[in-house]
């Protein structure tokens, strides 16, 4: 208020004159301001200055509201750095991942890709069951397969190695999951 009332001048006028709408009481020269803070007696304008004034601000105080609101405002980015450092993320991170058994769908079938970088020596052999027909036995092992859903979760996990310079924390209470068909980081 003391920035947008400075150096400027309040004309009193209809409800704030006193006398006012009878036409005999339109004279200037018998009529003052009533009702606005600061208004002297027999003006008919009030100035920023003195409205302020009526209202106990002042013009010079504006650079030290301006300091308290900078003082304020670093206090609260204090104040969300320190809490924010103390948070623990891990305390609600798995609740919102879980899927109800009813939502899930069913998998009756895993269709599994076969390994195109795998050497001739890492490929296993079919499996033969007595009757001699390796496909039908491959083909029956796969539609036994149901896919996995679970979310392999961890929460404050650290980890600790031996070096010649001391110990090493390579994890350090770190949180996370990993759902099926996810690769982690």
């Amino acid at each position: 208020m003391a920035n947008e009332f400075k150096d400027t001048v309040i004309p009193c006028a209809f409800n704030n004159l006193v006398p006012n709408y009878l036409p005999q009481y339109q004279d200037p020269a018998h009529q003052s301001c009533a009702g606005i803070a600061g208004a002297p007696s027999g003006a008919l304008s009030v100035t920023g200055e003195q409205y302020l004034a009526s209202l106990s601000y002042s013009p010079s105080n504006i650079w030290r509201n301006v300091g308290i609101l900078f003082a304020w405002w670093v206090f609260f980015i204090a104040m969300t750095i320190f809490f924010t450092l103390r948070w623990n993320d891990a305390a609600g991170s798995g609740g919102a991942l879980l899927i109800p058994r009813e939502n899930q769908k069913k998998v009756t079938q895993l269709i599994v890709p076969a390994d195109e970088e795998a050497q001739a020596s890492e490929k296993q052999p079919p499996i033969v069951d007595g009757s001699g027909d390796a496909d039908a036995a491959q083909g029956e092992g796969e539609k036994a397969l149901v896919r996995n859903t679970s979310i392999f979760t961890w929460r404050n996990l650290s980890y600790v190695v031996k070096t010649p310079s001391g110990d090493r924390t390579l994890l350090d209470n770190i949180s996370g999951f990993v759902k099926p068909g996810m690769l982690g980081k």
